[in-house]
């Protein structure tokens, strides 16, 4: 399973980082830290997931789940993780596809737990 950061706080991608090695099928293949750099790098790498913050000093996260979702050669799973929940956002976030939706405060365990599910059910080849 390959995996795609895009958020522009260092902690929170090192501790995606540290989360993903516990698990041996996946592989992370690319990181990016504002929104130009993440819609770049995504139209040349193409994950089995992505993890997206909504909220970035150049742009929103919301653009890049447009590019995402936008993509016809494969279907990508979007995870968003922002410390912004409001019910507007995650509304918002299903309109445009995203297919799941955590907070950075309360969430991040289920991370663990949704990682384990896909490895499990083989969602991902």
């Amino acid at each position: 399973m390959t995996l795609f950061i895009a958020d522009d706080s260092d902690c929170i991608r090192d501790r995606l980082t540290s989360i993903f090695s516990f698990f041996p099928e996946v592989q992370l293949i690319g990181e990016a830290r504002d929104v130009p750099e993440a819609i770049e790098q995504l139209r040349d790498v193409h994950p089995d997931v992505v993890f997206l913050d909504l909220q970035f000093p150049n742009g929103t996260g919301f653009d890049v789940l447009k590019a995402i979702k936008s993509q016809k050669e494969k279907q990508t799973i979007v995870v968003i993780l922002t410390n912004h929940s409001y019910p507007q956002y995650r509304e918002k976030c299903q309109e445009l596809g995203a297919d799941y939706f955590f907070d950075k405060s309360h969430d991040f365990d289920l991370i663990v737990d949704l990682l384990e599910d896909m490895s499990s059910k083989d969602v991902i080849q």
